[in-house]
């Protein structure tokens, strides 16, 4: 997107962001997890920056690869990572965008995509429930008494 003006450029880069999430998505799902559960991975990882979950991460490339290609499939994907991620999410992660959820990320993108490409049917729910956390996190972020600070 960002080399867009340069075709052959950001055709490749697209076909490798394509790629990539394929190889990913298309893993047998017992086989999925985080890089930190994995010693020969993440073992010292896991001291500084454990992962607790795969899907803000798959819901966040699912997205920017919709708005990369306009291809539905992703927008599809992207809602249902969400979702999914979303179900897994932890109090203390709603309010927070950080390298462990990209989930309130994904929530302001989508709620874009609502707001400024209107997908319709099948995304209306997804789309609003990205809206209304968009909406939370903001009212979060300004009023202080619901989020805590760094002097």
């Amino acid at each position: 997107m960002v080399f867009k003006e340069d075709k052959d450029y950001s055709g490749k880069l697209i076909q490798a962001a394509e790629n990539i999430y394929e190889a990913v998505t298309n893993e047998d799902p017992k086989k999925q997890g985080t890089y930190t559960s994995v010693d020969a991975c993440g073992k010292q990882a896991r001291m500084l920056y454990n992962s607790s979950s795969y899907k803000d991460e798959l819901a966040w490339g699912a997205t920017w690869l919709f708005l990369a290609t306009k291809k539905t499939h992703y927008l599809a994907n992207a809602t249902e990572f969400f979702l999914s991620a979303k179900s897994d999410e932890t109090n203390l992660d709603k309010a927070v965008f950080y390298w462990n959820n990209k989930l309130n990320a994904v929530a302001v993108l989508l709620s874009g995509i609502r707001y400024f490409q209107d997908p319709g049917f099948p995304y209306e729910d997804v789309l609003k429930l990205s809206s209304n956390s968009t909406h939370s996190l903001m009212c979060s972020y300004l009023f202080k008494k619901y989020t805590s600070r760094t002097p």
